[in-house]
C-alpha cells in the first residue's frame, strides 16, 4: 500500500512539472497591469485576465508613462486628462507618481507580431491554443469620452483585423451599453463599431436582459449559499466558467475549491452543471496551479482508494 501511495504522488509531481505550461489555469489574473508582467503570466499559461484602466492627468502621462500624444487631452472632472493608465486607481484625483503603462502600450503590444504564437488564430502553438479572455475594468465614469472611444475602437479593431484569439470582457457594462443607447439615435462609425461588438458582460446572479453573452461573476464568499440554494439557470446558455472573486490566501482558495467540487454541490436540483470555474485573484499562477492540482489529485486519490482499500475507508 505504501508503495502505491508513493508512486501516486511521484506521478502527480511529474505531471505538475511536465504539464504546467499546457494547462488551462483555473483562475483569472487580476491587476497585472504592468505589461511585462502581463506577458509573463500569458506565457505561463494564464488565459483569463482583468486589466484596470484609469484616467491620468497630463503631468502623470508626461512624467511617468510612454504617452505618445495620439489623442487630444480632455478636461474632465476639473482635471486635464491626456491618457488612460493601466492602474487600479479609483482616487478622485487621477494623479500617478510612479511609472505606468497606458492603453497605447497595450494596443502596440497586440499589434506586434512578436507574440502571435500565443494569441493569433492559426499560428498559436499547441500549449497556447486557447482563447484569451481579457476583462477591461474601467475605474472612472466617462464611458463616452474621446480617449475611451478611441481605445475601445482600436482594441476591438486590432483583435478583429489581426485575427487574434482574444475575447474582451468587462464588468463596467455601461461602457458598452452607453454606445448602444447612443446609436439608437445617432452615432459615428467608431461608436457603432463598439456598440455592435461581441464584448462579454460580467454579471452577478441576476442576468440583465439583452442578447449579449454574460459571465457569472460573484464574491467567493457566496459559494456556500449557491451550493445550498442552487445556481441560476442562465449561465448554462453561454458555456463560460463560473467566476468567484477574490480569495487572497491558500485557505480561501481551498475553501472555494472544496465547496465547488464537493458532491453535495453537484446535485441536479442545485443546477450546478458547470465543471469549469475560475478563481479571480492577483496571486501568482504557480500558487493557484499547484494548490488546485494537488487538491484535486488528493480528492480523486481518496475517492479511488476508499473504494479499493480497507485502509482508507475510515476517511
Amino acid at each position: 500500500m505504501k508503495i502505491i501511495i508513493i508512486i501516486f504522488f511521484l506521478s502527480c509531481s511529474l505531471l505538475l512539472t511536465s504539464c504546467y505550461h499546457y494547462s488551462n489555469l483555473s483562475y483569472q489574473a487580476h491587476g497585472f497591469n504592468d505589461l511585462d508582467y502581463f506577458m509573463q503570466q500569458m506565457i505561463k499559461g494564464t488565459n483569463y485576465f482583468k486589466i484596470d484602466v484609469s484616467q491620468a492627468t497630463s503631468t502623470s502621462c508626461e512624467s511617468h508613462s510612454t504617452w505618445d500624444y495620439v489623442n487630444e487631452c480632455e478636461y474632465l472632472d476639473y482635471f486635464t486628462i491626456c491618457c488612460l493608465g493601466l492602474r487600479g486607481d479609483t482616487a478622485s484625483a487621477p494623479i500617478f507618481n510612479e511609472p505606468f503603462n497606458t492603453t497605447s502600450d497595450l494596443l502596440r503590444l497586440l499589434n506586434n507580431s512578436k507574440y502571435d504564437f500565443i494569441w493569433k488564430k492559426g499560428v498559436q502553438l499547441a500549449q497556447y491554443n486557447y482563447t484569451k479572455y481579457i476583462a477591461m475594468n474601467f475605474q472612472y465614469q466617462h464611458s463616452l469620452s474621446s480617449l475611451t472611444k478611441y481605445f475601445l475602437f482600436e482594441l476591438l479593431h486590432i483583435i478583429e483585423v489581426r485575427s487574434l484569439n482574444i475575447q474582451i470582457m468587462t464588468g463596467s457594462n455601461d461602457f458598452i451599453t452607453k454606445y448602444e443607447e447612443k446609436c439608437t439615435v445617432k452615432c459615428d462609425f467608431m461608436e457603432k463599431y463598439i456598440a455592435d461588438s461581441n464584448v462579454i458582460f460580467q454579471s452577478d446572479e441576476y442576468n440583465i436582459s439583452g442578447n449579449r453573452i454574460r459571465n457569472f461573476n460573484v464574491d467567493y464568499q457566496k459559494i456556500e449559499s449557491y451550493c445550498l440554494n442552487g445556481f441560476p439557470v442562465w449561465p448554462d446558455n453561454f458555456g463560460l466558467p463560473y467566476f468567484f472573486w477574490e480569495p487572497s490566501s491558500e485557505d480561501s482558495i481551498k475553501y472555494v475549491l472544496n465547496a465547488f467540487r464537493n458532491e453535495s454541490c453537484k446535485k441536479t436540483e442545485l443546477h450546478n452543471k458547470n465543471d469549469d470555474m475560475k478563481i479571480t485573484s492577483n496571486l501568482e499562477p504557480e500558487m493557484i496551479e499547484v494548490i488546485s492540482m494537488v487538491f484535486f489529485f488528493l480528492i480523486y486519490f481518496i475517492r479511488y482508494f476508499r473504494n479499493h482499500s480497507t485502509i482508507l475507508r475510515k476517511f
